[in-house]
C-alpha cells in the first residue's frame, strides 16, 4: 500500500485514478467543500469515507458520485 500525503487538486495523483492500493491524503476546511472536490473527476468509480462520525459518513455517502 501507499500513502500520499499533502496532495493538491492540480497533481495527477488526484485528477486521475490510480488502480491499485493507493491512498491520496488532501486538506480541507469545509464538508461541502470536500463534497464538491469529490464530485469533480470524470471519473468516479470508486470512493471511501474514513469517519469516527457515523451522521457524516452517511451525509458523504449520499453526496458524492461515485460507482454504479
Amino acid at each position: 500500500p501507499t500513502v500520499f500525503a499533502d496532495v493538491t487538486d492540480d497533481m495527477k495523483i488526484a485528477r486521475e485514478e490510480i488502480f491499485g492500493p493507493v491512498m491520496s491524503i488532501m486538506k480541507w476546511s469545509t464538508i461541502d467543500e470536500v463534497i464538491e472536490r469529490a464530485n469533480d473527476t470524470v471519473y468516479g468509480l470508486a470512493a471511501s469515507v474514513c469517519t469516527r462520525d457515523i451522521g457524516l459518513a452517511i451525509r458523504l455517502a449520499k453526496s458524492i458520485e461515485a460507482g454504479t
